[in-house]
């Protein structure tokens, strides 16, 4: 089934008292808390669902149309956003979507985008690739790391793929996965975590918002 997350992920400065006003500080909208049972079915992927995921100080606001919109259509929101989570000092926006094969971060220290890395398939109305911004130096070990074409038959060069192998510590990823190879790397070394590992169990929020029809 794969992975399927969109998610702002920051470190609060504070202890957050009142995470729907956050919520609704973020969405600029209205936020209703959802509680059990009703939870079970509610989806980050769809627009009004809003997913919070507290790992002690790490804050996880899980929303697809949020994320996408942001890292796609509407840089113009990142101060408004950063504001909303409090102004911290660096923040993330991340997509990991197995099922349809994209992959992104977008990195800000306060509010100023400093590096941004979208790898998609077969979205029509997008490159395969996009970035922008000067590389970290954990992306530069996956991006510049040795490669081999690997396959069950050398002659057949439809089904051989570029593998790379990572120079300090051996592991391995393919060209097509490299996005997201690094976002794990990444989201380990900023949070200490990858969101969609669930290292702890969080503390969980639900919201659904009230928004007005499309």
């Amino acid at each position: 089934m794969g992975i399927s997350q969109a998610s702002l992920v920051f470190r609060a400065k504070e202890p957050i008292k009142d995470m729907r006003a956050l919520v609704c500080a973020v969405f600029g909208a209205p936020a209703i808390p959802v509680t059990p049972p009703q939870f079970q079915t509610l989806d980050p992927r769809f627009r009004e669902n809003v997913v919070v995921e507290e790992f002690g100080d790490v804050v996880v606001v899980s929303n697809f149309e949020l994320v996408w919109n942001l890292m796609t259509r509407q840089p113009d929101a990142e101060p408004t956003i950063w504001a909303a989570l409090g102004s911290p000092d660096r923040w993330m926006a991340f997509c990991y979507m197995d099922g349809g094969g994209t992959y992104g971060y977008a990195i800000y220290e306060r509010d100023r985008r400093t590096r941004f890395r979208l790898q998609t398939t077969d979205l029509a109305d997008m490159p395969p690739l996009i970035e922008c911004g000067e590389p970290l130096p954990l992306e530069r070990k996956w991006l510049d790391a040795p490669w081999e074409m690997e396959g069950d038959d050398p002659d057949a060069t439809d089904d051989r793929i570029k593998v790379f192998r990572h120079p300090d510590t051996g592991a391995v990823t393919t060209e097509e996965y490299m996005t997201a190879q690094i976002l794990s790397d990444l989201s380990t070394q900023l949070w200490g975590m990858c969101p969609w590992e669930w290292p702890t169990r969080p503390l969980l929020h639900y919201f659904e918002l009230e928004l007005p029809l499309v």
